[in-house]
């Protein structure tokens, strides 16, 4: 089964908004985030930006089904392209700390060569 979302963002805090429309202004076209609560950092840029919102969606898993994502809440399950986590809990700050539970998933996202920007040595 093909995915029906190219991005998914996990988090609708400054930073997975931020993603979003990036990811939107760079043409990748069917991009949702995950609100684990009932408010986005910034609501006024979901509806300019043609993004959809899952409201009280909280991930409980992430897995790879072939060449798809599969991001499943308590709702539903979102079959995705690619995946951005910006929600930052304790659980997912400590298992970044120790490494726990993180595996490298490679994108299938192609991108076009102007959405790509170095990362200045002051950002590092």
């Amino acid at each position: 089964m093909s995915a029906e979302h190219d991005l998914v963002v996990v988090g609708g805090n400054a930073g997975g908004l931020s993603a979003a429309v990036f990811a939107r202004e760079c043409g990748v076209q069917r991009v949702t985030i995950l609100e684990p609560g009932t408010a986005l950092g910034f609501p006024d840029v979901v509806g300019p930006h043609r993004l959809e919102v899952g409201y009280g969606e909280s991930v409980s898993a992430i897995d790879a089904d072939g060449d798809v994502l599969v991001v499943t809440t308590a709702h539903r399950s979102y079959r995705t392209r690619a995946v951005l986590v910006a929600e930052r809990t304790a659980r997912t700050a400590s298992n970044v700390a120790s490494g726990a539970g993180i595996s490298p998933v490679r994108s299938s996202i192609n991108r076009p060569s102007n959405c790509v920007r170095p990362v200045t040595p002051a950002l590092r």
